[in-house]
């Protein structure tokens, strides 16, 4: 991910570079030489995701990916990606896998207090009898 794009999306979030670094315990200058950077690594995308609350998906929003229909005939279709637009596809499938991974682990965990909040619900109501 180019650095001038997620300095775009950070600024879409009315966070300055001063409020990133703060956020991510960081000097102002590292936040300056990560969003001018060519390449972000994928760990802090992440990095700013988590302490920006969204997705990671979000830095790939609004993203167009051309392609073109190689063979067709109907309601079927075998699309061609260029290269690199193939592995834009995975990151952004692997995001959303990401996403929604995290969605069921914070559902899994709700469901673990309830189970423990009804243990010890019915230890109390045995221990009283």
């Amino acid at each position: 991910m180019r650095g001038d794009v997620v300095k775009k999306k950070i600024a879409a979030l009315g966070k300055s570079q001063k409020e990133m670094a703060l956020l991510l315990g960081v000097s102002p200058q590292s936040v300056f030489k990560i969003l001018n950077s060519s390449d972000i690594r994928t760990g802090t995308l992440e990095k700013m995701c988590e302490v920006l609350d969204v997705p990671v998906s979000y830095f790939y929003e609004d993203r167009v990916v051309p392609s073109k229909v190689v063979q067709g005939s109907g309601n079927q279709s075998i699309v061609d990606n260029h290269s690199s637009l193939g592995v834009l596809n995975q990151t952004l499938a692997d995001s959303k896998l990401l996403d929604e991974l995290a969605a069921h682990r914070r559902l899994t965990e709700t469901v673990i207090e309830q189970n423990e909040r009804l243990i010890t619900l019915l230890e109390k109501t045995i221990n009283q009898k």
